[in-house]
């Protein structure tokens, strides 16, 4: 049950991160928007992959539990 949870949370942090990935590569994006914005967009995927790792870190002490 647990582990189910854990891996919808990242399923969905995977989505999240393949927008920001799209955003990011997008040119148009990257040279209109202002600085500031760029590296919020930045912040906002580190976040995501370090919340994706500490989901699987979980996960995996899940399986060594069971």
């Amino acid at each position: 049950m647990e582990r189910e949870r854990i891996d919808r949370s990242i399923k969905k942090i995977d989505k999240e991160i393949a927008v920001i990935d799209k955003k990011l590569s997008a040119k148009g994006f990257v040279d209109r928007a202002p600085k500031e914005v760029v590296e919020e967009t930045h912040a906002q995927r580190r976040a995501l992959v370090e919340a994706r790792a500490r989901l699987e870190e979980e996960k995996g002490l899940i399986e060594e539990l069971s």
